[in-house]
């Protein structure tokens, strides 16, 4: 078993914010080898995110048309694309060398999906109705590796994720998003989400395929309790 994860909840923080921590805690795990593996957890106001992979990047208005909708423009410096954040989601941002995991990042995505199949089916969706699966990506033109929900009206996404990965293995910036409230895809017609146009690769909720909304509390204790499990941690503690 590897070492303990340390999480740690920011709750309601500009998406700015997020990145200065994260970039904080990666400093501190460069500079020491006893460092940590750490989870940071927050939620965001409304806010696209301008990610570093510019085929993703598809955006159907101005970018100052955003902020007139109540919507901040952040241009993040993770890999993947354009992303909506906002209420009824909740973020999850590692910082963590992948090299002393032993995996490779194709690994550890992998994981992640695993994580949030496992938080979907740990909250009763219908078995079968999720799982993890390829779409061909027409920004990319590569197959996308994701977890999917298919219920007779076509492939919704309820999640997303985009990361930094140093050469040394360091997941430094980034993380993956969970859609749990049904308010959380508001504005995605406004985006391609992560290359896919809305009107042909959905977006949906956990609440929307459920019918309950679990809250914010329960979502991100499963959730962090499925990452712990799939990524081999010994055990796991909140830090204040």
């Amino acid at each position: 078993m590897k070492s303990k994860l340390e999480f740690l909840d920011l709750g309601c923080l500009d998406y700015s914010e997020v990145e200065e921590r994260q970039r904080y805690f990666a400093k501190q795990f460069e500079l020491s080898d006893n460092s940590r593996d750490i989870l940071l957890v927050a939620d965001h106001p409304p806010t696209l995110t301008i990610g570093k992979n510019k085929r993703w990047n598809v955006v159907h208005k101005k970018l100052e048309d955003f902020n007139a909708l109540g919507i901040q423009v952040y241009e993040a410096h993770r890999g993947g694309g354009a992303a909506i954040l906002g209420p009824g989601q909740i973020a999850f941002y590692p910082i963590l060398n992948l090299r002393k995991l032993g995996i490779n990042q194709f690994e550890f995505f992998r994981r992640v999906n695993e994580a949030i199949l496992g938080l979907s089916n740990r909250l009763g969706v219908n078995e079968g109705e999720t799982f993890l699966g390829n779409e061909f990506n027409p920004a990319t033109k590569r197959n996308y590796h994701c977890v999917w929900h298919q219920n007779g009206k076509g492939k919704k996404k309820f999640s997303a994720q985009g990361y930094k990965i140093k050469l040394s293995g360091l997941v430094c910036l980034g993380g993956w998003t969970v859609y749990f409230g049904q308010e959380a895809t508001k504005g995605f017609d406004l985006i391609d989400h992560c290359g896919f146009n809305i009107s042909k690769v959905g977006a949906t909720s956990l609440e929307e395929i459920i019918g309950i909304n679990f809250g914010r509390q329960k979502v991100r204790d499963l959730m962090v309790d499925e990452f712990s499990k799939i990524m081999g941690y010994r055990s796991y503690e909140e830090s204040s």
